[in-house]
């Protein structure tokens, strides 16, 4: 398989995973007691580390395949755009205008690594 498919879907997986604590900490917040936070949303902590555990397993392939130089910032990037994507559609958070900047400088830098001939 393609080395940035893998490397979308490696960030993708560690999103998701982000997603789900963050859910798992707002059950917490809630309840104010991590016992209850986690017997409440047990079936968000075991997803989130199922694909924590398949974003690692990605990695080790990606990384075998690859360049670090090329792969992790690439992967790095992806993973704080697909951050950005979830914090405005899923939790509704509003991000200013050098936010909205960053990330695209970020899709900017992550695009010269992978068309870079290093």
């Amino acid at each position: 398989m393609n080395t940035l498919v893998l490397l979308f879907l490696a960030a993708a997986s560690n999103s998701l995973a982000l997603t789900m604590l963050k859910f798992t900490g707002d059950h917490l917040r809630l309840n104010g007691s991590m016992i209850e936070a986690i017997k409440v949303s047990w079936w968000l902590v075991l997803l989130g580390l199922s694909f924590y555990a398949f974003s690692f397993f990605l990695s080790i392939k990606i990384l075998s395949d690859s360049s670090f130089f090329r792969a992790v910032p690439i992967y790095i990037g992806i993973n704080i755009v697909f951050s950005f994507l979830i914090s405005i559609i899923v939790f509704k958070e509003s991000l200013s205008i050098t936010a909205t900047f960053g990330a695209l400088l970020i899709v900017v830098g992550v695009w010269f690594i992978q068309t870079s001939n290093a």
